[in-house]
C-alpha cells in the first residue's frame, strides 16, 4: 500500500510542529466546515515562492521570516474562501492524528478493492476526471487531514484528468488571484470515476 505521501506529511507536520513550538506562536487551522477543521502546512501555504526556493524545508526558514509569515496568515488567506482559524500545538496534534486515522483507513479500504497483480510494482493510482463550473480553473487538491496545495493534472478546466491514490481529499482551484476549495472532503476512488466541483 502507497503510503510515501503520507509519510512526508508526517514529517512535515512534526517539524513545523517544532518550529512553531520554538517560537511561541500557534497553529493555523482552515474550516473545510464548522465541524472539519484541517491543520494548515505552513511551508506550503503561506510562506513565499522565494523563502520555498531558499529553504528545502520549514526548519531551514529563519524564524523572524515565519514569524511575519503566521502573523500574516489572514491577510493571505483572505483570498481563500475558507475560514481560517489558530489552534496551540497541544491542540493541533490531535487533530492532525485523528485525521490521519481516516485518511488510512479511507486508503486501505481502496487498496483492498483493487485487485492487485503479484507481479506488479507500481502502487495503484485512481483515474479521475474533475469537472467544473467555469473554464480555465487549474484545480488544486490537498490531502484532507493536511492543507498542502498541489496541482491536479497537467491541464486548466474544464475537464482537468489526473490520478490520485486511493484517501480522503478536498478539491479547489485557482485562477489568477482567486483561490477557491469545496466544503466537503471526497473519497477517492469515486464510484465512475469522475468528479464535479460546486465552487469553481
Amino acid at each position: 500500500m502507497p503510503l510515501d505521501d503520507v509519510a512526508d506529511s508526517i514529517d512535515t507536520f512534526a517539524s513545523q510542529q517544532a518550529v512553531v513550538r520554538a517560537i511561541g506562536l500557534r497553529c493555523p487551522v482552515i474550516q473545510v466546515r464548522s465541524d472539519f477543521p484541517v491543520v494548515v502546512d505552513i511551508f506550503d501555504t503561506l510562506l513565499t515562492a522565494p523563502v520555498r526556493t531558499a529553504a528545502r524545508n520549514i526548519l531551514e526558514v529563519p524564524q523572524h521570516v515565519l514569524r511575519a509569515a503566521l502573523e500574516s496568515a489572514p491577510r493571505v488567506m483572505k483570498s481563500v474562501n475558507l475560514p481560517l482559524t489558530e489552534l496551540d500545538v497541544e491542540e493541533a496534534a490531535p487533530l492532525f492524528a485523528g485525521g490521519i486515522s481516516r485518511f488510512l483507513s479511507s486508503r486501505l479500504r481502496g487498496f483492498l478493492r483493487e485487485s492487485i497483480q503479484p507481479s506488479s510494482l507500481d502502487p495503484p493510482s485512481h483515474d479521475l476526471i474533475v469537472h467544473t463550473q467555469e473554464s480555465q480553473w487549474q484545480v488544486l487538491v490537498t490531502q484532507d487531514f493536511f492543507m498542502r496545495r498541489r496541482i491536479f493534472g497537467g491541464s486548466l478546466s474544464t475537464p482537468v484528468k489526473g490520478a490520485l491514490f486511493s484517501g480522503n481529499y478536498v478539491f479547489g482551484g485557482r485562477r489568477q488571484a482567486d483561490e477557491r476549495w469545496e466544503r466537503y472532503s471526497v473519497t477517492i476512488p469515486t464510484d465512475d470515476g469522475s468528479l464535479t466541483l460546486e465552487s469553481i
